[in-house]
């Protein structure tokens, strides 16, 4: 199945999560919690990022769906904090 985001949407894959070894939660003191993620297709009205650029967005702002087992984390584009260059600093 090949699933492509609408308008201003981007398939993301979470590559980094801030949490503890032992799973918890690591947030700031306004409770906003930053990961990082890798795009995996982007609709047709998104224009700041390309497919396999890394980026890191608010968690909050992340729309999962779960087909047949498998989770889809979707974002809009507006919600893109950074895109991150490959020596892992924020572009």
């Amino acid at each position: 199945m090949k699933i492509i985001p609408q308008d201003n949407k981007v398939l993301i894959e979470i590559e980094e999560i801030n949490k503890t070894e032992s799973g918890i939660v690591l947030s700031s003191t306004q409770n906003i919690i930053t990961e990082i993620a890798k795009i995996k297709a982007i609709g047709k009205n998104v224009k700041g990022v390309k497919v396999n650029d890394k980026i890191m967005f608010k968690s909050w702002s992340l729309d999962t769906i779960i087909i047949n087992d498998e989770k889809y984390n979707f974002l809009a584009e507006e919600d893109i904090i950074a895109k991150i260059e490959e020596d892992g600093t924020p572009a």
